[in-house]
């Protein structure tokens, strides 16, 4: 059924013959045909049956050659080679995620050890411990930035005239 549709709408839009030149990761497939001007096209079928006509789902080397950016499309060991990379980037991918998540537990432990006092630093983690220890160093801020003000008490107000 798919497939008759598909031979229908080709026939609408003037695709005659179409050359099947290969598919890509995505399962969407490749093909040219010669156009009523007598001009040789590049098309795209999408694995959804367009519904959803992304060029992100496209593999960049077909994407290349899609847009006459490449005259051939790419080869076996070119798609393997392309893949084979991207596979590569997202492990390297993974393990700056998973050493930025490091360093950013490493950087709260340090934050936490800071407002904690030496004496917690040896024991196990208590979060309502660190709660009390952390309000109470927020208070003492407070109480430092009050004193280094200027305090509203010398400020004297004039009495006003009637």
């Amino acid at each position: 059924m798919r497939r008759m549709i598909g031979m229908m709408m080709d026939r609408l839009s003037g695709i005659k013959h179409k050359t099947y030149v290969g598919v890509d990761i995505h399962n969407n497939k490749f093909f040219t045909f010669l156009s009523e001007e007598g001009q040789w096209r590049r098309m795209v079928e999408y694995n959804d049956g367009g519904r959803n006509r992304d060029p992100g789902n496209i593999e960049g080397v077909w994407n290349m050659w899609l847009t006459y950016r490449r005259d051939s499309p790419p080869s076996d060991d070119e798609l393997q080679k392309t893949r084979d990379h991207r596979k590569l980037i997202q492990a390297r991918a993974k393990q700056v995620d998973l050493a930025d998540k490091k360093l950013r537990l490493q950087e709260q432990a340090e934050k936490r050890r800071s407002f904690v006092g030496d004496e917690e630093q040896n024991n196990d983690y208590n979060p309502t411990q660190f709660l009390q220890s952390y309000t109470a160093h927020l208070n003492q801020k407070q109480i430092q930035q009050q004193d280094s003000s200027p305090s509203s008490s010398s400020f004297e107000e004039k009495p006003r005239k009637p």
